[in-house]
């Protein structure tokens, strides 16, 4: 309602005569105010829910700030990692798809991107979001490596590209004994 509020400030300013701009200013300011405050509000609330457990009332303040503010890539990251974590895969997968729009050489958010994509069976895409993971990095992130590795070696062999999927585990971090990973 904000921002419909300041669109209609701004057409009618622009019909306005130039002695009524100053005044259309300050009342875009204060929209523009009230819009900062409604986010401040939102993201507050969303932090206070999130790291109380409350995962559904974050999931709803976090959107109610990404609405606000489309462009927030910390909204976008917290709502695909709270939606995966409560296996709504689809949630996620839009939310990160948001996070890589906004930041595209984000090599964890490619990741948990081709992941999702993964889990709603969109096997192509999260190919190509995974082979991307390899090009950026994770930020010397070792488990969500593994994972991506695993789920790479997956997807490498449903297309029958038994080479790759052999190269991907074979450079999997020695560390990880996880029998998902053996078994692969």
């Amino acid at each position: 309602a904000a921002v419909m509020v300041l669109l209609i400030g701004l057409a009618v300013g622009l019909g306005a005569q130039s002695k009524s701009r100053p005044q259309q200013g300050t009342q875009d300011a204060k929209v523009i105010t009230e819009q900062n405050g409604a986010f401040d509000n939102a993201v507050k609330l969303a932090d206070d829910a999130r790291t109380s457990g409350r995962f559904d009332d974050a999931i709803q303040h976090y959107n109610d700030a990404v609405r606000l503010r489309p462009q927030w890539s910390e909204g976008w990251c917290y709502l695909g990692a709270i939606n995966y974590q409560k296996e709504l895969y689809v949630q996620a997968r839009d939310a990160f798809s948001k996070l890589v729009a906004i930041e595209p050489k984000r090599g964890p958010a490619w990741a948990m991107l081709g992941l999702c994509q993964y889990q709603t069976r969109e096997l192509e895409s999260s190919i190509t979001s995974l082979q991307r993971v390899y090009s950026l990095g994770l930020n010397l992130n070792k488990e969500l490596e593994t994972v991506v590795r695993y789920h790479s070696a997956l997807l490498y062999v449903h297309f029958e590209q038994f080479e790759f999927a052999f190269e991907v585990l074979k450079d999997l971090p020695q560390t990880n004994n996880s029998p998902k990973v053996v078994d692969a």
